[in-house]
């Protein structure tokens, strides 16, 4: 189940991008990860937006701004990242990274299990 949701998170990344990772001429494009908010333990949000990262890390596609830089981010905005967080505001804070590409959502428990939207 978390193995289709991060699918999902993945191809709404690029979706957002656009259907395509943006170009940028001098480099790879630059994603930043949002530490994800929800009811799910801590450890397993950290967890998750830490194997988000590497997994993208690894393609060689993008460079991907570290977790501890994207948790001070976080923290500007005095309220956890959730997917109910104002996209504005979070593109206001991925200027100061100069990400091309910004995911956050919300892990939360449910019957099934943790789920990441």
């Amino acid at each position: 189940m978390v193995r289709m949701m991060v699918a999902a998170v993945l191809l709404a990344a690029c979706a957002a991008a656009g259907g395509e990772a943006p170009k940028i001429e001098e480099g790879k494009p630059r994603v930043a990860f949002f530490p994800l908010g929800g009811n799910a333990k801590e450890e397993l949000r950290d967890r998750t937006g830490f194997s988000l990262r590497m997994k993208l890390d690894r393609t060689g596609v993008y460079d991907v701004v570290d977790g501890p830089r994207m948790a001070e981010l976080a923290a500007e905005l005095g309220e956890p990242v959730t997917a109910s967080t104002p996209v504005e505001r979070l593109k206001e804070l991925g200027a100061l990274v100069r990400a091309d590409v910004l995911v956050w959502g919300e892990m939360s428990n449910t019957p099934q299990g943790a789920t990441v939207r």
